[in-house]
């Protein structure tokens, strides 16, 4: 007899998982209800909110579309209904036409952590250089990441975490990487359902290596491609890669960049956290997961215009005794560097600039 069950979301993913269900999966569960935030009707179903599954007398099956980012939180909301069985399905399984039962209706275990998300730099440099980049990738030296270093770091995530929500591979620019094939077998492996991107700007994608390219359409990887003004003018050198090899791919146009940073504390910490639209782009390093960015650039700033900004909002995943829920903690508390970054953004367009070019006044706003 097919289960109970409510699908979280009223989106293209939540969907495309209830076309499924009464598709291919209907002898597997019964959709009786949308979960969301409010009240009302989706595709012909009452939609019910957390407090009315709580009060629920039957136990429903919990499915949660490619909910990625989102999973800690809806976990931690799910965890004090002991009655709901939570089931996730892997963003790449809803791109499939055809699926099996055990590779798309994933059981989690509620009562362990999630980590949202990382972001992990393969490498440091870049071939494009922008100015003002947020990685200061035009401020380091030709620099890969140790892949060995970042296989340990993997599997101590794995054992503070039930799994990961979206990781992405990024730089500077990633295919300057020759190991990247290993960095996404590697990825992939360690956290099988997780979503996962590669950012880059696209220059390399027409050289890259025949089997690099199979090893990420067979992965499920997506790009996420940022539309340079040099990517535009490559496009059609571009776009037939991503279309012979079937690779799903995210654009998005850049034609300016910000900067919010100041060398002395300028806001309160607490409301640029709390309005921060990057603190859930935590960022992997050697061993140290931050919030976001920030502590890795201010360290690159620090050490090229001797500057001497404390750094702060590194978490040492090999700290003894600490486990995945009090990284999250630490992960959701402002750091003394949010003092730093402005609330107003000030735009500049988009331009290409060497680090012999660069200046500090290109990552930090005018003070006073």
């Amino acid at each position: 007899m097919a289960r109970s069950a409510v699908i979280y979301g009223m989106g293209r993913s939540a969907s495309l998982v209830l076309q499924k269900i009464r598709g291919q999966f209907g002898d597997e569960f019964h959709v009786e209800a949308m979960l969301g935030e409010s009240r009302g009707t989706f595709q012909g179903l009452p939609v019910m909110d957390f407090a009315q599954l709580a009060k629920a007398k039957k136990p429903y099956a919990v499915i949660l579309p490619n909910a990625a980012k989102r999973m800690p939180k809806l976990l931690g909301r799910l965890s004090a209904i002991p009655d709901a069985q939570v089931f996730f399905v892997p963003g790449g399984q809803l791109r499939r036409e055809e699926n099996e039962r055990e590779h798309f209706f994933i059981p989690i275990d509620k009562g362990k952590p999630w980590l949202m998300g990382f972001e992990y730099h393969v490498a440091d440099h870049c071939n494009l250089n922008c100015k003002g980049c947020g990685h200061c990738a035009n401020l380091l030296d030709r620099s890969f990441s140790d892949i060995e270093s970042y296989r340990r770091d993997l599997r101590r995530l794995g054992q503070l975490y039930a799994g990961v929500g979206l990781i992405r591979l990024m730089g500077g620019e990633p295919f300057l990487n020759r190991e990247l094939e290993e960095y996404v077998a590697l990825t992939r492996n360690s956290f099988p359902i997780s979503e996962l991107h590669i950012v880059t700007n696209g220059l390399l994608l027409p050289q890259a290596d025949r089997s690099l390219l199979e090893a990420i359409a067979f992965h499920q990887v997506i790009l996420d491609i940022s539309m340079y003004p040099p990517t535009a003018a490559a496009w059609d050198k571009i776009e037939p890669v991503l279309e012979e090899f079937g690779i799903e791919n995210n654009i998005s146009p850049v034609t300016e960049f910000y900067k919010r940073f100041a060398r002395t504390p300028v806001s309160d910490k607490e409301a640029v956290f709390r309005e921060c639209s990057t603190k859930t782009c935590h960022s992997l390093r050697d061993g140290k997961l931050a919030a976001c960015i920030v502590p890795f650039s201010t360290q690159a700033l620090n050490q090229a215009y001797h500057t001497q900004i404390p750094i702060d909002g590194w978490i040492d995943l090999y700290e003894p005794g600490i486990d995945g829920e009090e990284i999250n903690r630490r992960l959701d508390t402002p750091l003394e560097l949010c003092s730093h970054c402005k609330r107003e953004k000030e735009f500049f367009p988009w331009e290409a600039r060497s680090r012999e070019e660069a200046r500090l006044q290109d990552w930090i706003c005018e003070e006073g």
